[in-house]
């Protein structure tokens, strides 16, 4: 049965979390701020005076000690919307609610996030900013893009480009297009996605839309990264690291090339590039994923040191499923490589429920080959050592080399 209760998602996340943690009363406080913005946004409630006890016992809990102050700043410029507006109040209230959805998006709760733009789009009036309504529901479609829900995710995109096109809005458009191009190639559409890609290209090229451009083609070295053509990708992403429009896209480029430099056989150019995200990347999950890929290079290299400093960082913090996935294969690879044959076959175990239960089926084959490699108690290949650098790649690694130097990352 589905559940009618406004901001369920929210209400799960806390489910089995500690009350006392500040991960439960962050998303606490996000919650009672939500629900006391239902109590006074609906459209038979715009003129009511908000009640100020009631707002102050809100306030009371988003000023506790242990919401992250990052949050309980964003949900205080909430309230001060909702409880200091009478006329206008939903558009007052608007942007600070996308601000608090791109700040769950900064942490991962891409789930929670597309809750709040869910909310805030009941706010908007159709009749409103046709630019800022089209991002709302292109950015509420990369959400349920990202946690998996493609169909509502296809829905959102679609929404998004009509009001584009309706409007007249041409680079609004285009981004959407990006997106959908995107979905195409998460849900495995390669052909379809690299279609809408090359059209896009051209077009953002006519428009001089070079931000633009340059999310195409990391979405483009995405595409040669699935078809095993790793030295296309990393020079496409080389290329375009320094062009792309946001911190975070940056910093999303950068993971995305150190994964293109270890399939291809250059572990210290791709650690170098796995430092500088696990250290300056914005998001948390980006820093989250460039450690757990920090931890399985330390077992290939066989440096125990450095495996145990990466696993101690990781072991018990909330990881995205699918990361999981990967930190718990690793971490047990690991663990068998240097002979602690009990904790990788817990850590196993915990893989395998742990992709059973998020329907991760992908990573299945991986598990079951490790299981095997482990009851024969088989010792982990050595690394090869690495193949000659082609001039792109030298200068690709020389670049990486540079930047880990200059933000002072160290070994």
């Amino acid at each position: 049965m589905t559940s009618t209760l406004r901001h369920q998602i929210f209400f799960d996340a806390l489910t089995g979390l500690d009350a006392n943690r500040e991960e439960y009363v962050t998303i606490a406080a996000g919650l009672v701020t939500l629900r006391l913005l239902d109590t006074y946004t609906g459209p038979s409630l715009l003129a009511h005076n908000v009640d100020p006890d009631h707002a102050l016992a809100v306030r009371g809990y988003v000023a506790r000690d242990k919401v992250r102050p990052t949050i309980a700043g964003v949900l205080e410029s909430v309230l001060d919307a909702l409880q200091h507006t009478d006329v206008g109040r939903a558009r007052a209230v608007t942007p600070r609610l996308l601000i608090y959805a791109r700040a769950l998006e900064y942490e991962g709760r891409w789930e929670l996030a597309a809750d709040v733009y869910q909310t805030a789009l009941e706010l908007v009036s159709d009749a409103e900013d046709a630019e800022l309504l089209s991002t709302m529901h292109r950015d509420l479609g990369t959400c349920l893009r990202v946690i998996a829900r493609f169909d509502e995710a296809a829905d959102e995109y679609r929404v998004a480009l009509a009001i584009a096109r309706q409007a007249g809005d041409v680079e609004g458009e285009l981004w959407v297009q990006h997106a959908q191009a995107a979905l195409a190639l998460q849900m495995g559409d390669g052909t379809g996605a690299e279609r809408r890609l090359l059209a896009l290209q051209r077009k953002a090229r006519a428009y001089r839309l070079s931000g633009l451009e340059a999310m195409v083609m990391l979405e483009m070295a995405t595409l040669h990264h699935s078809r095993g053509e790793f030295a296309r990708a990393a020079c496409h992403v080389h290329a375009v690291l320094d062009r792309l429009p946001t911190p975070v896209a940056r910093d999303r480029a950068l993971a995305d090339l150190a994964t293109d430099l270890c399939e291809l056989g250059y572990r210290g150019a791709a650690r170098d590039a796995q430092l500088l995200a696990a250290t300056t990347a914005h998001e948390w999950h980006v820093r989250q994923h460039a450690l757990i890929n920090l931890m399985e290079l330390a077992a290939i290299d066989g440096d125990l040191a450095a495996f145990d400093d990466y696993y101690r960082q990781l072991d018990g913090v909330r990881i995205l499923p699918r990361s999981e996935a990967y930190y718990l294969l690793y971490a047990a690879r690991g663990m068998r490589a240097f002979g602690r044959y009990k904790a990788a076959e817990v850590l196993l175990q915990r893989g395998m429920d742990h992709v059973e239960r998020h329907h991760l089926e992908a990573f299945s084959p991986e598990f079951e080959a490790e299981a095997q490699a482990l009851a024969r108690r088989e010792p982990l290949a050595p690394a090869p050592a690495p193949p000659e650098m082609t001039p792109e790649i030298a200068a690709i690694a020389s670049d990486l080399r540079a930047r880990r130097d200059m933000a002072g990352v160290g070994a």
